[in-house]
């Protein structure tokens, strides 16, 4: 056997090319953990080789770095993935059931928002154009998962003093300010559980010892609120 034909045997295919598409989504895949890792110092060569494509590759699907970067943050704050999950919880649970997995799935949107958006930290170059626009997409993406909630509880709406869409304000507003510590310690509720469960019990129950509760599962005072840690802040001029 010659020499030519044992390099032919040994060449590696090459890897199928994917239509445009495919291929775009098979990069912001591989953007979207890098970003939230490195932030705005990830390489696009570092993006290049976890989505198995040369780098130029890239250049061709996006405009730069900085093009990649805005379309991964816009497709991983769309609020698709969280309508799917929304829409794979039984409406025939009951509502103290239903709204823990519906606070489960919410909790998890904000966490996953607030990892990549202080990862990332504001572009440099950002104009008042552009945090309103961001504003507005953010706008839009939470009414999308805010009526996807309002869906699942409308079929319990007897149940409540409250319309469906204030009873999912409400629960939106409890979640945010309970989940993110920054905003829990500025808001002296820090000793408030971020459990699901107990969430839910204090939205349905109240401040009340209330005969109503099946059980007193949740202490709501079971400490006090830890003091704001200022070095935790950036320093403003």
């Amino acid at each position: 056997m010659s020499e030519r034909s044992l390099t032919i045997l040994f060449v590696v295919p090459r890897a199928t090319a994917l239509p445009p598409e495919e291929r775009r989504a098979q990069i912001l895949d591989a953007a979207d953990p890098l970003l939230r890792q490195y932030g705005r110092n990830v390489s696009t060569r570092q993006i290049a080789q976890a989505a198995e494509v040369a780098e130029g590759t890239i250049f061709r699907v996006f405009d730069s770095k900085a093009d990649l970067i805005n379309h991964t943050v816009v497709r991983s704050l769309s609020a698709e993935r969280t309508v799917e999950q929304l829409q794979h919880i039984d409406t025939d649970l009951e509502l103290e059931d239903k709204l823990v997995q519906i606070t489960m799935v919410l909790q998890q949107r904000l966490r996953e928002t607030f990892e990549l958006l202080h990862a990332l930290g504001p572009p440099a170059d950002a104009t008042e154009e552009d945090r309103k626009q961001f504003g507005q997409y953010m706008t839009e993406q939470n009414q999308l998962v805010t009526a996807a909630v309002a869906r699942l509880i409308d079929s319990d709406q007897d149940k409540l003093l409250l319309t469906s869409d204030q009873t999912v304000q409400l629960l939106a507003t409890v979640t945010l300010t309970v989940s993110h510590p920054m905003i829990a310690r500025t808001q002296g509720v820090s000793h408030l559980s971020d459990d699901p469960e107990a969430l839910v019990d204090l939205i349905l129950h109240g401040a009340l010892v209330d005969s109503a509760r099946t059980t007193q599962r949740f202490d709501h005072r079971a400490a006090d609120p830890s003091p704001l840690d200022l070095s935790a802040c950036p320093a403003t001029p």
